[in-house]
């Protein structure tokens, strides 16, 4: 990563890190919801990074139709790291059972977070599940959970890959691939 875009982002975590509203947490559970935001940031460009070199060094072998999921998964990053900047987390929000996050997708601003799993949840899965939230902010949709599932990104019959949320959280926690071609 150049020194510029390093400057860039820390301006960005610097500029955002404490416009997120986080309401009925602990203090505790406030601080890890607050560092996760900050490092979904850095998350979110590791992985646009990794987009750009895999355009870089593998446009000549990867089909049209991969290359275009790959510029769709590289906006849908880019709006929800936009989006990560408006989210307002509420542990006392009533929630799904079973579910850690969840949001009403596009509209609103809203995460309600299980606060029984929280203090549970591994560092890097709460990083996860915060660009999984803000992905559903731009449209995403819940076909599969690909890392709770322990199964690699992959489309379904009814959804493709680069539309489903849990992609974006898997390549958070478990690094980039090309689902289908490298996972």
């Amino acid at each position: 990563m150049n020194l510029t875009k390093f400057i860039i982002i820390a301006l960005t975590i610097s500029t955002n890190s404490f416009s997120n509203e986080i309401r009925n947490c602990s203090s505790y559970q406030e601080g890890r919801i607050r560092s996760a935001i900050q490092d979904s940031y850095l998350s979110i460009n590791k992985i646009i990074d990794d987009i750009d070199h895999t355009f870089k060094t593998r446009s000549g072998e990867l089909s049209k139709h991969v290359l275009k999921k790959l510029g769709k998964a590289k906006y849908m990053l880019k709006c929800a790291e936009m989006r990560t900047n408006f989210l307002d987390f509420d542990c006392d929000a009533g929630i799904s059972e079973g579910a850690f996050m969840q949001v009403w997708p596009v509209v609103g601003n809203e995460v309600k977070v299980n606060k029984e799993y929280l203090p549970k949840a591994s560092y890097r899965f709460l990083v996860g599940s915060v660009i999984h939230e803000a992905t559903h902010k731009c449209g995403t949709n819940d076909a599969h959970y690909f890392y709770q599932t322990n199964t690699k990104p992959r489309s379904k019959w009814y959804s493709e890959w680069h539309n489903i949320a849990s992609t974006y959280d898997y390549w958070s926690i478990e690094g980039f691939c090309i689902p289908q071609i490298d996972c």
